[in-house]
């Protein structure tokens, strides 16, 4: 007998069916109804948001990142870097609860795709700004400069790295001297 799974989705329940079986529906019903990107987006939040662990860390970070936007006085903006935004998972508390600081957020991600529903996620922020990163790749090529961010954020990211030593490098450079 093979196991069988309920799975919930944000807007649909697909039902309890075996693996196999539920796969089959998927891809029927994506290629059927052709499922909007934004239903995919939804997807991923409720992987990323609905997870105690995720929720509890988001909150552990937007908490300490709250605080030292608090008590940055630098005379200017507290400059925050999100690497690998994606979804926003992350992003979806920080940036409102960053809105009562003197911030400038950089939203990244190496897609398109999430750097467009970012922009309209977050378009009432207007202190976000948004831009392609690859961190595989050398920070100065892709317009960001040294020594500029207080706080660079890699929120369920860093497994994408080639070599997460050299990823943790470039972002290490991108920090502040106090950051």
């Amino acid at each position: 007998m093979e196991p069988t799974s309920t799975v919930l989705l944000p807007t649909t329940v697909v039902g309890s069916y075996s693996v196999p079986e539920w796969l089959e529906r998927l891809k029927t019903e994506y290629y059927q109804r052709r499922i909007s990107a934004q239903h995919m987006t939804e997807i991923h939040e409720v992987a990323y948001n609905a997870m105690f662990l995720s929720r509890y860390l988001n909150r552990l970070l937007t908490t300490a990142a709250c605080h030292l936007a608090g008590q940055h006085d630098g005379g200017r903006p507290f400059q925050v870097l999100e690497v690998g935004a994606g979804v926003g998972g992350t992003s979806v508390e920080l940036i409102p609860a960053l809105a009562a600081f003197d911030v400038e957020y950089l939203f990244t991600d190496v897609s398109e795709f999430f750097l467009n529903n970012a922009r309209q996620r977050f378009a009432e922020h207007g202190w976000v700004g948004y831009a392609r990163y690859d961190m595989n790749r050398d920070y100065r090529t892709q317009g960001l400069l040294p020594n500029s961010y207080d706080l660079i954020v890699c929120a369920n990211v860093l497994h994408y790295a080639h070599s997460v030593d050299e990823a943790l490098g470039r972002l290490r450079r991108g920090l502040l001297a106090d950051g």
